[in-house]
């Protein structure tokens, strides 16, 4: 069981990137690859990823590079008003290489 999980196209690869979601019980940090050529699923086991996200925001960047933003879920505390604590990650995964790269710049809170 999963639900807030982005599923992202990359048309360099040919493939379609699952990243994180939720499995209504805690907050996943698992990368899936879609094989959109031979219509397989694969896990991904990169040695550094991101932290789990609930919901993150991705998007294709072009050239087998995705980019992936969200909260860390296990620092969020959320407040009366459903703010968080926790700040957002930014993370630039490549498909080809299967690695993850942390972004040094963390998006402000509004």
């Amino acid at each position: 069981l999963r639900c807030n999980a982005p599923i992202t196209y990359d048309a360099f690869t040919e493939s379609m990137v699952l990243f994180g979601g939720y499995t209504q019980a805690a907050a996943l940090n698992d990368t899936w690859v879609f094989d959109c050529k031979t219509s397989a699923w694969s896990e991904r086991t990169p040695k550094l990823s991101p932290p789990p996200m609930e919901a993150p925001a991705t998007v294709a960047l072009g050239g087998g590079k995705l980019l992936v933003c969200g909260n860390d879920a296990r620092k969020v505390r959320r407040g009366h008003r459903g703010s968080t604590a926790a700040q957002k990650e930014t993370w630039l995964y490549d498909v080809s290489a299967n690695t993850w790269i942390p972004l040094a710049h963390r998006l402000p809170e509004r």
